[in-house]
C-alpha cells in the first residue's frame, strides 16, 4: 500500500493541526470548507485517517474521519460520525484487540494493531490501525486520539499464498521504507531489510548475524527489562517502543519499533521487528512543546513556563536554602496608549519593550510575559539589593524614548519585588506578594516597591475585590439602579439615569466609586461599559413595551468614548431591542470630553447621527470653555450638585445657577439640575425657569421594579406622541 510510505508525516500534520493547536476549537463539520485542506492531506497519506476523544471512563468518541473510509467499509464518514459506529464494524473475534488498544492508549502509548472489519457488502477486510494519544493539557485524564488506517487485506492474502522465502514477498520487504528485521531465539539478527540499513546507517553485512542490541539498545530506560524478557519468552507478545539510536557518522535518531514474537509459528520462527525513523516527529514534538511555553507576541517565556520554572526553583531552594527573587513589572497607563494608538501599535510597543528588557536581565534570569502589559523576571539565588539594582536598571531604560510609527513614546513602570522565604512552597504565593508590592508602587505614582507583610491587608483586599468583580461580571451579579429625572412644571418623570451597583455578598451594596478604580487597573472598564449598555437598553425596551415611554441616561467611561466601535455596538443594541435611538442619552463628563477631544468628538458625532442624545454631566466643575461647549454635539447640560446645594441659603450659588440656566437657554440646551434634596430648592428652581431636576427629593436610585411603580404615579401626557416623548428630556427645552 502506498499509504505506508508517507502516512506518518501526514499523521503528524493532522495530529498537530486538529489536536494541539486547535484543541479548544469545536469539531468542524465535514462540510466546512476551511477543513478541506486537512481532510485532503489525510486522505493522500493513508487509506483513511480519523480523530477521536478517549474519555476517562474509556469511552471513545469519533470526532472526524476522512471520506475515503467509504471505499473500504462501504459506510460514509457522515454516517459513521452520526452513529459513532466504526467499532461496531470490528469482527466479533477481534473485539479483544480493540480493548487492548484502548488500554494502551489510556497509558499514553502509541498503539499499532491489526483487526478485521465486516464491510457493508459483508466482505471481511484486514486493517492496520496506528493511533497516537495526545493528552489534553487542561484535562489530564482525557486524550485526543489521532489515527491512520491502512487496508492490509491484500498483504494478509499474500502472507498465506507466499511463504517467507518467496521472491515476491522478499521483494516487498526490500522495497518498504520501514525497516524489517527477524530475530532468532538467541536474540541474533537473521534477516534485515534494506530499510534497516538506511535507518541505522550501517551496511547490512554489519547488521546480519549481530545481536539485536547493536541497533536496539536494551539498556534504553524507555524499554523495561521485564518487557524484553516477555517478548523473548512468551509467544504472541507484542512490544511497542520508541528508543534512541546513535547512527554511524550521524546525529542521534529516534526510532519507533514494533516487535512481535512469532518463534512458535512454523512459517516464521522469529521475532519480527518493524522499525521506523520518527526523529522528525520527536523534533516537532519538542518544537511545539517550546511553542506551548512561549509568548507568541514577544517570544519570551509565557505564564505557563513561568509557573513551571518558578515551582521547580522553589522546590530546589527548599532543600538548598537559596532565595528566589521575583520582579513583577506593569507599564503605567498602557491601556490609554493602546486605546489612543490602536492595538497593533500597542503590540509593536510591547515587542520593543521586550527587547529592551532582554538587554537588562542577566543570562541566568528568566524573563516572561504574564499577559497584557505585565512582565515578570525570575532571579535565581537573589537578594533584595540585587533585585532592586535590576529594577532600577529597568526604570533607567524606560527613561529612553520609544520610537513608534514616527512618534516618540515615553513609558514609566511600576515594579513590585518579592523574595521567597524558606517556608515559600507555592509560586502563586510569591506572585501574589509581588503583585501586592506592584500595586503599592502604582498607587504612589510608580517606581519600585519590595514586598513587606505590612503591605498585605490593603493590597490583598484590593486583589480580592478585583477577583470578586471578575466573578460578578461572569455570573451576572452586578445590577443597575435607576434615579428619576422629573419635569419641574408638571412633576412628570420623563427619564431615568442608569447607575451601576454591585450587591457584594460580604461588603453590601457597592457604588461605582468603590470599585471603578479596581476595574480600571484590571482592564475591565470596557467590559463594564458594554454590560451597562446592554442592561440599560434591555430595560428601556421592557418599559416601552409596558407603555412607559421614557428616556434613559447611561454613563460611560472615557475608555469606551474613545473607541469608534461604540457606535456600532449601540446601533446593534438599538436594532436588537427595537427601541428609539433618541430615547437613549449618553452622559459624558467635561474631563472625558476634553481629554482627547478629537477622538471623542468623532465618536459623539457618530452617535448623534444614530439619533442618540449626548449630555454633558457635572457641568461647571471641569474645564469646558464656551468654545469647546459649542464644538461638542451636546444637547443637555447637567449642573453638578455643588451648585444646587446652596440654593435657598447662599445667594452666590443661586446667582451661579441662574446664570447657567440662562446660558443653557441661550445655547438652546436643556438643563438638568442634580442634587435636589429639599422642597425649597425645587420651588426656587421652578421660579427660575429650570426645566428638569434630579435628586433624592424626587427619588433615590432604585431597582427597576420600584422605578416602574413611580412611572405609574406620574403618567406621560396623552398629547405626547412616540417620537416627541422619546426625545424626553430634550423636548422640554
Amino acid at each position: 500500500m502506498t499509504g505506508s510510505k508517507k502516512g506518518w508525516g501526514g499523521l503528524y500534520f493532522i495530529r498537530r493541526t486538529l489536536g494541539w493547536l486547535t484543541r479548544t476549537a469545536p469539531p468542524r463539520s465535514p462540510h466546512d470548507h476551511s477543513h478541506v485542506p486537512y481532510r485532503v492531506a489525510g486522505e493522500l497519506l493513508a487509506d483513511y485517517t480519523y480523530t477521536a476523544t478517549l474519555t476517562a471512563d474509556g469511552k471513545e468518541i469519533l470526532r472526524w474521519i476522512s471520506s475515503s473510509v467509504q471505499q473500504i467499509t462501504g459506510y460514509g464518514s457522515t454516517e459513521l460520525l452520526r452513529h459513532n459506529g466504526w467499532q461496531s464494524l470490528v469482527h466479533p473475534d477481534d473485539q479483544v484487540v480493540i480493548q487492548q488498544r484502548k488500554y494502551a492508549l489510556s497509558q499514553e502509548q502509541t498503539h499499532t494493531c491489526e483487526y478485521r472489519i465486516i464491510a457493508r457488502s459483508g466482505e471481511v477486510r484486514w486493517l492496520r490501525d496506528v493511533t497516537r494519544p495526545l493528552r489534553e493539557p487542561d484535562q489530564p485524564r482525557k486524550f485526543m486520539l489521532v489515527g491512520a488506517v491502512q487496508d492490509i487485506s491484500t498483504t494478509h492474502r499474500e502472507k498465506v499464498q507466499y511463504p517467507l522465502g518467496a521472491p515476491r514477498f522478499l521483494a516487498l520487504m526490500e522495497r518498504a521504507v520501514d525497516g524489517i528485521a527477524l530475530i532468532d531465539h538467541k536474540g541474533m539478527i537473521v534477516y534485515a531489510s534494506t530499510g534497516v540499513a538506511t535507518i541505522f546507517n550501517h551496511p547490512l553485512e554489519e547488521i546480519i548475524g549481530q545481536p539485536v542490541g547493536m541497533i536496539w539498545d536494551p539498556d534504553d530506560p524507555d524499554i523495561g527489562q521485564s518487557e524484553l524478557d516477555r517478548l523473548y519468552h512468551v509467544a504472541g507478545t507484542i512490544l511497542h517502543t520508541i528508543f534512541r539510536s546513535y547512527r554511524s557518522g550521524g546525529r542521534t535518531r529516534w526510532i519507533e519499533a514494533t516487535a512481535s514474537n512469532h518463534l512458535d509459528d512454523p512459517n516464521v520462527q522469529a521475532i519480527v521487528i518493524n522499525y521506523r525513523d520518527v526523529t522528525y516527529l520527536q523534533d516537532y514534538e519538542e518544537h511545539y512543546r517550546q511553542l506551548a511555553l512561549t509568548d507568541e507576541l514577544t517570544h519570551l517565556a509565557n505564564r505557563r513556563q513561568l509557573y513551571q520554572r518558578g515551582n521547580e526553583l522553589l522546590a530546589t531552594y527548599a532543600e538548598t536554602g537559596d532565595t528566589l527573587g521575583l520582579l513583577l513589572l506593569d507599564v503605567d497607563r498602557f491601556k490609554v496608549i493602546n486605546s489612543d494608538l490602536g492595538h497593533d501599535a500597542g503590540d509593536e510597543l510591547l515587542i520593543q519593550l521586550a527587547e529592551r528588557l532582554r538587554e537588562c536581565v542577566e543570562p541566568t534570569a528568566i524573563l516572561a510575559r504574564q499577559g497584557g502589559d505585565e512582565f515578570t523576571i525570575l532571579l535565581p539565588t537573589a537578594h533584595a539589593h540585587r533585585s532592586r539594582e535590576l529594577a532600577q536598571r529597568i526604570l533607567d531604560q524606560m527613561n529612553q524614548p520609544f520610537i513608534l510609527r514616527d512618534q516618540i513614546i515615553y513609558l514609566s513602570m511600576s515594579i513590585g519585588i518579592a523574595l521567597s522565604m524558606p517556608a515559600t512552597r507555592r509560586f502563586s504565593s510569591l506572585l501574589t506578594e509581588a503583585d501586592i508590592a506592584m500595586y503599592s508602587a502604582k498607587t504612589k505614582g510608580g517606581g519600585i516597591r519590595i514586598y513587606e507583610p505590612s503591605l498585605s491587608p490593603a493590597m490583598r483586599d484590593r486583589l480580592v475585590l478585583e477577583t470578586d468583580l471578575r466573578v460578578a461580571l461572569v455570573t451576572g451579579k452586578l445590577t443597575l439602579y435607576y434615579q428619576p429625572i422629573v419635569e419641574v412644571a408638571t412633576s412628570t418623570i420623563i427619564g431615568v439615569e442608569a447607575l451601576i451597583r454591585w450587591p457584594h455578598p460580604t461588603r453590601g451594596l457597592l457604588i461605582p466609586s468603590h470599585f471603578l478604580g479596581v476595574a480600571e487597573d484590571a482592564g475591565l472598564l470596557g467590559i463594564l461599559d458594554r454590560w451597562v449598555l446592554r442592561q440599560a437598553i434591555a430595560q428601556l425596551a421592557e418599559w416601552w413595551h409596558n407603555g412607559h415611554q421614557i428616556a434613559i441616561s447611561i454613563n460611560l467611561t472615557d475608555h469606551s468614548l474613545r473607541d469608534p466601535e461604540l457606535i456600532f455596538d449601540i446601533e446593534d443594541l438599538i436594532t436588537e431591542y427595537d427601541v428609539p435611538a433618541d430615547a437613549i442619552i449618553i452622559e459624558i463628563t467635561e474631563y472625558t470630553a476634553l481629554r482627547d477631544m478629537a477622538t471623542t468628538n468623532e465618536v459623539l458625532n457618530g452617535l448623534k447621527q444614530l439619533g442618540v442624545r449626548i449630555a454633558l454631566d457635572d457641568f461647571g466643575t471641569g474645564y469646558a470653555s464656551l468654545t469647546n461647549l459649542r464644538n461638542l454635539p451636546v444637547e443637555i447640560l447637567k449642573l453638578d450638585r455643588t451648585f444646587s446645594a446652596g440654593i435657598g441659603t447662599k445667594a452666590e450659588d443661586e446667582a451661579v445657577v441662574q446664570a447657567l440656566l440662562q446660558l443653557g437657554q441661550g445655547l438652546s440646551l436643556t438643563v438638568v439640575v442634580e442634587g435636589v434634596e429639599q422642597p425649597v430648592q425645587q420651588a426656587w428652581l421652578e421660579r427660575a425657569g429650570c426645566q428638569l431636576i434630579q435628586g433624592y427629593l424626587l427619588g433615590r436610585p432604585m431597582p427597576p421594579e420600584e422605578a416602574q411603580v413611580l412611572f405609574g404615579t406620574h403618567p406621560i401626557t396623552e398629547t405626547e406622541n412616540d417620537n416627541d416623548v422619546a426625545a424626553g428630556i430634550a423636548e422640554t427645552g
